[in-house]
């Protein structure tokens, strides 16, 4: 998660950069344009601004992106933990998050699935940086779902050992 929130950071702050870059040029283009340092060209005028405007525009929007994203997640886990419905499902197993690689290594995630009348529904846990198997010491776990909508679902996996 650390890596994330700098990488998130660092997008942030380099389009903030380009785009200040590229305001400053446009402002200064248009200073000596007013007083006739240098001609109306569409170069002269608008191709730094407008080059240093879009690779900020692109980074600031990926930074601010991922921020957004975490932060809608968080408060989507929060409401469930607020008003969501508490189920126990059955622990399947731990698997490497193959999708998804940081400094060439996958994080594992647990498995788990509950049956529901005619429905099987299978949940996998946010990713995990270390294998929890040896912390796993019953059959089930506790899932946060939405009542209203089981594809939004938090699996609780508070009894793992935190990271440092």
């Amino acid at each position: 998660m650390k890596a994330v929130r700098i990488i998130q950071t660092v997008f942030t702050a380099i389009g903030a950069i380009f785009l200040l870059v590229a305001a400053g040029i446009f402002l200064n283009s248009q200073a000596s344009l007013a007083n006739g340092t240098i001609t109306s060209s569409l170069v002269d005028l608008w191709l730094l601004p407008m080059l240093f405007g879009l690779i900020g525009v692109v980074f600031f929007a990926v930074g601010f992106g991922m921020i957004m994203w975490g932060v809608k997640k968080a408060a989507t886990i929060k409401k469930l933990q607020e008003s969501g419905r508490r189920i126990e499902t059955e622990i399947k197993g731990v698997e490497l998050n193959t999708h998804y690689r940081v400094n060439g290594r996958h994080p594992y995630r647990i498995i788990s699935e509950f049956t529901e009348g005619n429905n099987i529904y299978i949940f996998k846990s946010d990713n995990i940086w270390f294998d929890p198997t040896n912390y796993i010491k019953t059959k089930t776990i506790s899932v946060l779902v939405d009542p209203n909508n089981m594809k939004k679902y938090y699996t609780d996996i508070s009894f793992l050992p935190k990271v440092n």
